[in-house]
């Protein structure tokens, strides 16, 4: 039995178990974190290797056949999701034990940052829609503890708002998917792509979309569903906000680009009209709540929100194009945005403030830090050649391709706006003259080499994107040969 589709779940969740049991010595603790980490890497990269050469990978739980057993389906999206998530998983981890937050690194950060990469990873693994949200449960609690870990008023308000949320999120979910089995008799995706689409159809199907858009949406912040956010990722510390920046709502998004093209394409007609318009105003809420921001972080996390209305638009067009586009914007935010998020906290930590007034000088003090702020801001901006060009110019393409032209419009305003905003932060944290009391020149090497590190590979993607886009469009045609996946779930 082939065990690798289940081994970047196992790792995490053997890091964690080794991490909780060395608690108490700091460390073999942060070796257990590391190594992990690494492995994580090592193990993402093999499968998804496989998953290229070989074509999709599947394991079926127990020798129980789909759709009766628990099926792990590895295709080219969710492997490609794997591995980023490693990276992102490896570049906080080294991020992290440079932290001098002591109590953090002493507390049990460790086994509940890798059951949160665990669950993100068995969301992307699973072949249906209960163990997916076994897994969305997993992430939620994690990843609410871990918001909550140092009890500051902020940290608690925060994972207060962000637990009623998921809470009615999972809700949503797990009611979607009870009304789903009553109607149909399996929560396996495959099976129920065929029972969705039968003549007759399914009963109360528009009521369960709209259930599903509420759940996802909450996942993925998507507007009106997002007011979790800007606390969420504002109060923890800058290496625990990356690692929730850099994976959290990316789960959200990739539901919604799984359900729709196996459930409801052609079922529910104004699914994507649904998705678009709430893509629109996420869009605006994120470029205007950047350009508002008075503080580098804050600028940073409602960007994020703009960059889920981006993939939402790229996901309504419904299209094999649009899709490639999403899965190439998604495929790279997920890095930039975990780079911008460990340079607010390294700017934040050589400033001792949040505040972009309190801010600056930096170019001149910590070049390097100025350099990686500029190459990770300006390409969730969209700015050429930067890798978030690339994928706002293929989402663009699709849209003009199905007719969509206020969604073009409507998107080139929103990097115009975001784009200013991001120059904003850059004058005014980075560029101008350091207040009276100058930056301290102390540079923590620690928690710059994964700065560097995501960085290079930001820059790589963005001057050679043709492996992204392979990638990507891979992927997408993969995802829209829906006949496909049901053979290779169930045959």
């Amino acid at each position: 039995m082939n065990i690798l589709p289940v081994l970047p779940q196992v790792v995490p969740l053997a890091t964690a178990v080794l991490a909780l049991s060395s608690r108490k010595n700091r460390r073999v603790q942060q070796s257990v974190a590391l190594l992990g980490a690494t492995l994580h890497v090592v193990v993402a990269a093999v499968l998804f290797l496989e998953v290229w050469g070989g074509g999709p990978a599947r394991l079926q739980m127990g020798a129980w056949a789909a759709p009766f057993g628990i099926v792990v389906y590895v295709d080219t999206l969710s492997a490609g999701l794997v591995v980023v998530t490693s990276i992102v998983h490896f570049a906080v981890t080294g991020f992290q034990l440079a932290n001098a937050d002591e109590d953090r690194r002493r507390s049990d950060f460790w086994p509940l940052a890798n059951t949160l990469v665990m669950g993100v990873q068995g969301a992307f693994l699973t072949g249906d829609l209960f163990n997916l949200y076994v897994w969305f449960e997993v992430l939620l609690i994690s990843s609410f503890v871990l918001v909550a870990i140092g009890n500051a008023r902020a940290q608690v308000e925060a994972a207060a708002k962000y637990v009623v949320l998921n809470l009615l999120s999972s809700t949503c979910f797990l009611v979607a998917i009870a009304l789903l089995y009553g109607a149909t008799g399996t929560l396996n995706l495959a099976e129920l792509s065929i029972a969705l689409h039968q003549p007759g159809g399914v009963p109360l199907v528009s009521s369960i979309a709209v259930l599903f858009v509420v759940g996802f949406g909450i996942k993925a912040a998507m507007f009106p569903f997002g007011l979790w956010l800007p606390t969420a990722y504002g109060s923890p510390p800058a290496g625990l906000a990356a690692l929730l920046a850099g994976l959290l709502t990316k789960v959200g998004v990739y539901a919604f680009l799984r359900t729709g093209a196996l459930m409801f394409d052609d079922v529910v007609p104004w699914f994507d009209d649904l998705l678009l318009v709430c893509a629109f105003v996420s869009m605006a809420v994120g470029a205007f709540g950047a350009l508002a921001q008075v503080t580098l972080r804050g600028a940073v996390v409602h960007s994020v929100v703009f960059a889920v209305g981006f993939m939402l638009i790229g996901i309504s067009t419904g299209t094999e194009r649009g899709r490639a586009g999403t899965i190439a914007y998604l495929l790279s935010d997920m890095l930039v945005v975990t780079t911008l998020l460990l340079v607010c906290g390294e700017v934040e930590r050589i400033t001792r403030g949040r505040r972009l007034m309190d801010m600056g000088g930096l170019y001149r003090s910590h070049p390097l830090l100025a350099i990686a702020f500029i190459v990770a801001a300006f390409s969730v901006a969209g700015f050429p050649p930067l890798v978030g060009f690339w994928g706002k110019l293929a989402i663009l393409d699709a849209l003009t391709a199905v007719g969509r032209w206020p969604g073009v419009i409507a998107a080139l305003a929103g990097s115009a706006l975001v784009l200013a905003s991001v120059a904003q932060a850059w004058s005014l944290g980075l560029w101008k003259q350091a207040p009276a009391e100058p930056a301290t020149p102390v540079v923590a090497w620690g928690r710059l080499v994964p700065i560097v590190l995501l960085v290079a590979i930001v820059a790589v993607v963005s001057f050679a994107p043709g492996p992204l886009f392979a990638v990507a469009d891979r992927a997408a045609a993969e995802l829209s040969d829906v006949e496909a996946y049901r053979k290779g779930v169930l045959e």
